[in-house]
């Protein structure tokens, strides 16, 4: 195990050791390009009015800062200026302004970095936020190895490199932030250090109010429950540094606005509202902490192990107070969380980034189980094979270099809702917004209707004006008739909320898209978009744009379809190149056309009908080199643009 092969060093040399790797990670992270994500533009706004005015809010000479990022390009998917001045008008006082989220992270960040701009040697705004999530990570490394000896090197490992949280480690999210110091303040709890547990929540509480809670517990229990035992110099200091950073942010704000904290202003929360639905943040397909850590189950397996099926070899430590406190940190959060009025939050290429707030929660878990594996060896052979396999699965899906998948379902959820449907129904919000294909600009569309994978599990959304049913392009739906197969069902109910509802066999028959021979346009509720199967970008229009080096068309292939008994369907595409391309149009691997296509051609292409796979005909389009706008300089759009397809036919 990792404790015993480092067991020969001495603990400066582990400190060495921890500094170096973290070192490198970062290094490399820092040479790659900066892009922002989620509410990142604010911290990056706060960060200039620190370093500009040393003040917390926004002045004209910060927006200005703000602006020159942008124009400079260093940071990527910045919105503009007059974007983030205007995104909330209710937190502007004269000239000055604040945001919905609070300073303190920008305000470490500038901290760590104000040593370096001191000497002249300024760090990029991005990278002073890297020194802070270094900082904060070699801080987390240093107090487990304190804490739990060696063995703590192996969780602090675990508990961030090789879990979602990796994701994080170049973002300017305040995730980062808030998991470090809870993680924190759990292992000081369980090791009996009441107040440093409380101040390092206190912390977390200036970005996340309910975090002022938590706190609350282990300062009560250690300054009443155990008032017997005299106060050390430390946690005098200890105390009022948690009252301090628990007063920080109502303070602020009520002064600045007259309330305790801004989304009382901007309404970003109601209190709970979601309290139902409070497992998602732990088992949702899409937003939860355990499909996407699988390590997080291989850890409860073995607790449960290791305590009802295996009696324990050594005798545990009564810590009643630190189980209550748990599951007092466990229902704060929940509660927290179920306020929110936005569960499909973006920041995150794994599960939702509220749900890494629960990972704290396996650090003491995860102790316990190192702590038994120890004489096992057959068994602890198995786990770090398992975690092998993790680390694997961990970087496929948190890497820093992965892209948000806000608008995307998981693939487990999609596996689920397309053979499980029945067992599983999300969150209605979470469901329109992973399923729909807009994302959260769901909302232009105003579908009647969202259509799962399995193309029978519908989710209909009440509200007058609705008729466009969003369904994906394998279940060969005509948009007229299941439009007016939902349109009828709709209105035979009275519900004021979006439901759930199953398609029977013979509503499917009935809306099966049927083909003739003709021409099919491709653009805004053009019947052609039924054949856009997979590699489209966001339908326009007149037309839609290949984003990557594939495109799929498909077309139904049922006894309903004209070319169903002919040997030979031939199919013309209109296409149009972004600049000069080379494409290859494939089916079933054989090769129908290849070439270079430098301005817009009628390209022919013939496959026979009884070579059908699946109940459906498959083009594949291949681009050899599909660029972006923003790389030929022609505009910020980033997309990897191939071929613009306008209108196919069928003949």
């Amino acid at each position: 195990m990792l404790t015993r092969v480092l067991s020969s060093l001495s603990l400066y040399w582990l400190y060495l050791l921890v500094f170096a790797g973290l070192g490198g990670v970062f290094i490399y992270l820092s040479q790659q390009a900066a892009i922002r994500v989620g509410d990142g533009s604010e911290y990056y706004a706060l960060y200039y009015a620190w370093a500009d005015t040393f003040r917390p809010w926004m002045t004209d000479s910060a927006f200005a800062h703000y602006q020159a990022l942008v124009d400079t390009h260093l940071v990527e998917y910045m919105p503009s200026l007059q974007h983030v001045m205007e995104k909330f008008p209710e937190l502007r006082i004269g000239k000055t302004a604040d945001f919905n989220h609070f300073w303190f992270y920008s305000f470490l960040a500038f901290l760590v970095a104000l040593p370096f701009n001191a000497v002249g040697l300024g760090l990029q705004v991005h990278h002073s936020f890297l020194l802070l999530h270094f900082v904060l990570l070699m801080a987390l490394f240093v107090v487990f190895i304190r804490l739990y000896g060696r063995r703590g090197l192996a969780v602090a490992f675990i508990m961030t490199l090789l879990s979602p949280m990796l994701w994080y480690l170049d973002k300017v999210h305040t995730e980062l932030l808030t998991v470090v110091l809870c993680m924190l303040a759990v292992a000081c709890v369980h090791r009996r250090f009441y107040l440093a547990g409380s101040f390092f929540f206190a912390m977390a509480s200036t970005q996340n109010p309910s975090f002022a809670l938590v706190a609350f517990l282990p300062f009560c229990y250690r300054i009443l429950i155990k008032r017997r035992e005299a106060l050390t110099l430390f946690e005098v200091v200890l105390t009022l540094g948690t009252a301090i950073l628990v007063l920080l942010h109502p303070t602020y704000y009520f002064f600045r606005y007259g309330v305790v904290t801004p989304q009382l202003l901007t309404m970003g929360a109601d209190l709970g509202l979601n309290l139902s639905i409070f497992y998602i943040w732990l088992l949702d397909p899409d937003v939860g902490l355990l499909p996407f850590w699988p390590i997080g189950m291989l850890i409860l397996g073995l607790c449960f192990y290791f305590r009802f099926i295996e009696k324990p070899t050594t005798t545990e430590q009564d810590n009643r107070f630190f189980i209550l406190f748990m599951m007092a940190f466990l229902a704060i959060n929940l509660y927290a969380h179920s306020s929110t009025e936005n569960l499909n939050s973006g920041a995150g290429a794994g599960p939702a980034r509220y749900a890494l707030w629960y990972l704290p929660l396996f650090v003491p878990l995860l102790v316990y189980v190192l702590k038994h594996l120890d004489g096992h060896r057959v068994l602890a052979l198995v786990c770090v094979v398992l975690l092998g396999g993790n680390t694997w699965y961990n970087f496929a899906v948190s890497a820093p270099s992965n892209k948000e998948n806000l608008p995307y379902p998981s693939a487990f959820s999609t596996f689920v809702q397309s053979n499980l449907s029945r067992w599983y129904s999300p969150h209605p919000e979470i469901f329109i917004e992973k399923f729909g294909g807009y994302g959260e600009e769901i909302g232009q569309v105003n579908p009647l209707a969202i259509i799962g994978p399995d193309c029978a599990k519908t989710l209909v959304i009440p509200g007058g004006g609705r008729n466009r049913v969003l369904a994906p392009a394998s279940c060969f739906f005509d948009q007229g008739k299941i439009s007016d197969v939902l349109q009828t069902v709709a209105a035979s109910r009275q519900d004021t909320q979006p439901y759930y509802i199953r398609l029977t066999g013979q509503q499917v028959d009935a809306s099966e898209l049927e083909l003739s021979v003709g021409e099919y346009l491709v653009g805004i509720d053009q019947r052609g978009n039924a054949g856009l199967a997979s590699g489209w970008s966001g339908i326009e229009a007149t037309g839609v744009w290949s984003i990557g080096s594939k495109a799929v068309l498909s077309l139904p292939c049922s006894e309903k379809q004209f070319y169903f008994q002919q040997d030979v369907l031939r199919i013309r595409l209109q296409l149009t190149p972004f600049g000069r391309q080379s494409i290859e149009i494939k089916h079933q691997q054989k090769t129908l056309y290849k070439g270079d296509i430098e301005a817009a051609v009628d390209l022919e292409v013939e496959v026979a009908p009884e070579q059908c796979s699946n109940s459906s005909i498959e083009l594949e389009l291949h681009i050899a080199a599909p660029k972006s706008p923003f790389e030929m300089g022609m505009s910020e759009d980033r997309r990897k643009l191939g071929i613009w397809l306008s209108r196919y036919s069928l003949h």
